[in-house]
């Protein structure tokens, strides 16, 4: 038979394969002819054939899967000239594919993999010019989306080889690909930054040096060379607006940015950096910053997020040596700026001016992950660094992170912030425990006593019903898997939070404690005045539905402060007892006159409107 008659009766054979009519029987029947077809010597010439004349995307598939058997199971029985003769084809199919609409993405895809997988075998040895050619192609702007395709599935393919691949070989191209590491990711920046350059076109342009952001000049001697603090929120400049990438760009810009991410994954530090790095990267995590609900701003969205997992590989490397102190002040230094714009009371519009708003209420909720994560990250990881130069604005950050938190549009959010706070308090109790705590009490109570309680102050508020009546409504009363509701992980979370910071300022906490008690248990003081003894025997006498929900939530609230009271015990036992006595005494008074009360009238009896909701608050009281 000629090739092309075998390319007509393989593609009729995988059609019906793959037609919702064949019978099951029929199917197992072409399959075993395919597998028959498959065992013939030379079948990879026959795959050739229909690669170059076939369209049908069965067939193609079928092609490359041979080909694919051929790399991973047989390679080493094909002799050089065939396998020279294998790999320039299908770089030849690649590059004709690329700009091919007949081809789909996922038999260009497939085609580069088994392309890899020569690779895998072959580089250097055999292979030489493997690398290079997809560096060359990158750096040709006609081949660079699929320069970008190859570098991304290489490095997805041999930074963790296969099993079968002897320790040595692993370890061959583990070198081979740190290697290349310096001279890949010069090309993939080149890329970006081409296209941040062509975006830098804002409607309302800010200069570089603009005086509204803190800033730093680094050099070798010192970390931090010069330092501008932020203006005051009205001096500051808008924020801009960058101007629209095309697809094309979009586009480069997307497969550029996992590749990084992917580098990033298993490169050293040492290997990853470069001046303009951190720059780029945030330039196109500013990008995500654009709001709306077209699809460009999705684009904007899904890039900024790719840039932020970029930013996350960097940070949580393990261990940053001393010599990248430089990276780490300019990462917490863009991340300032960062903070600063999208904490910003004015959400920029297209033609440059703003309006009042908050702007992460118009972000997408997965870039906001994104950047959360690397805040608690960095923070885990690296603040001490940051708080040793001395200089750097640590307080003015965690005003900015503040802000950010308690700008959450989204619970899930608002949970990663607290964790960003946890970080931080477990930071400053380490601190406590050295050697020099002394020292360590008098900085942190000077620097950042007022942040922290500030933070204590906003979350007492924000678990009452009192002043967060709208979204504490919202959550929902049924127990998940763990077998805890909406309301009790909320709460949890925030008292986690709070018992970090009661290890710092104890007393300030449990005082601003028992004054929210105080005020809750002033409410519940007043409930006997609305009791009325009739026909009905004893009930509370609330006449609007409007009346109930108010005593409900304040009900709600005497409970939650009476929790947040019992997650500080431990500072008035031990060592604590005597000198925490007062506080005690205070507590327990009021503790017990809240016990005495509902005694002597009895609350847990009386009829009550809305029962159902009512009830089960006064019981839980």
């Amino acid at each position: 038979m000629s090739e092309e008659q075998y390319l007509y009766g393989v593609e009729g054979l995988l059609n019906e394969l793959f037609s919702h009519g064949s019978s099951n029987e029929r199917k197992r029947e072409i399959e075993q002819t395919l597998n028959e077809f498959q065992q013939q010597t030379g079948l990879w010439r026959f795959c050739f054939y229909f690669l170059e004349h076939s369209s049908n995307q069965y067939l193609l598939m079928f092609s490359l899967k041979v080909l694919e058997d051929l790399v991973n199971k047989m390679w080493a029985s094909v002799v050089h000239k065939e396998r020279l003769e294998i790999q320039r084809f299908l770089l030849n199919f690649i590059t004709w594919s690329h700009g091919s609409a007949s081809v789909e993405p996922f038999i260009q895809k497939k085609a580069i993999k088994v392309l890899v997988d020569i690779g895998r075998a072959d580089w250097p040895h055999q292979y030489p010019d493997f690398f290079s050619t997809i560096i060359q192609s990158i750096q040709d702007p006609s081949k660079c989306s699929l320069g970008l395709t190859m570098a991304l599935t290489a490095s997805e393919e041999l930074a963790t080889p296969r099993e079968d691949l002897s320790m040595a070989r692993k370890e061959e191209l583990q070198k081979l690909l740190l290697d290349t590491v310096p001279q890949l990711l010069t090309a993939v920046l080149s890329v970006l930054e081409a296209i941040a350059d062509r975006q830098r076109r804002t409607v309302a342009e800010t200069p570089p040096s603009s005086p509204d952001r803190l800033s730093v000049i680094t050099s070798r001697d010192s970390p931090v060379k010069a330092l501008q603090l932020p203006l005051p929120h009205h001096e500051r400049a808008p924020p801009h607006h960058y101007a629209p990438l095309d697809v094309q760009s979009e586009e480069l810009s997307s497969v550029a940015l996992k590749c990084l991410v992917h580098v990033f994954s298993w490169a050293p530090l040492s290997a990853a950096l470069s001046p303009n790095l951190l720059t780029t990267i945030f330039h196109f995590a500013s990008v995500g910053c654009e709001i709306g609900a077209d699809a460009r701003t999705m684009s904007c969205a899904q890039l900024g997020s790719l840039a932020m997992s970029c930013l996350n590989e960097l940070v949580s490397k393990p261990q940053i040596p001393t010599e990248f102190q430089d990276f780490l002040v300019t990462l917490f230094v863009q991340m300032f700026n960062f903070l600063e714009r999208i904490t910003e009371e004015v959400v920029p519009s297209s033609t440059g001016s703003g309006e009042s708003g908050n702007l992460l209420s118009h972000l997408d909720d997965s870039y906001l992950e994104k950047f959360s994560e690397l805040l608690r990250v960095f923070i885990s990881n690296h603040i001490s660094r940051i708080e040793v130069t001395g200089v750097l604005p640590v307080h003015n950050f965690l005003l900015l992170l503040y802000k950010y938190t308690f700008k959450q549009p989204q619970l899930d959010g608002f949970f990663l912030c607290l964790e960003c706070w946890d970080a931080f308090l477990d930071y400053l109790i380490g601190k406590l425990a050295s050697p020099s705590r002394a020292v360590a009490m008098v900085e942190t109570h000077s620097q950042y006593k007022e942040v922290v309680l500030s933070l204590v102050d906003s979350l007492l508020h924000k678990a009452q019903f009192r002043y967060n009546a709208n979204e504490l409504d919202d959550l929902d009363s049924e127990s998940d898997d763990e077998d805890e509701t909406e309301w009790q992980h909320f709460l949890r979370h925030i008292i986690e939070t709070t018992v970090k910071a009661a290890e710092l300022y104890p007393d300030e906490e449990i005082h601003m404690m028992l004054s929210v008690f105080s005020n809750n248990m002033a409410v519940y003081e007043g409930i006997h005045r609305l009791i009325v003894t009739d026909e009905q025997g004893r009930r509370l006498n609330i006449s609007t539905g409007e009346d109930a929900g108010q005593l409900h939530t304040a009900l709600r609230d005497l409970t939650t402060s009476m929790q947040f009271l019992g997650s500080v015990a431990d500072h008035f036992i031990g060592d604590q007892f005597a000198g925490r006595y007062d506080q005690a005494y205070s507590m327990m008074d009021k503790l017990c006159k809240v016990v005495l009360y509902s005694t002597e009238h009895e609350l847990f009896m009386i009829a009550a409107p809305v029962s159902e909701v009512l009830c089960p608050a006064l019981q839980d009281v």
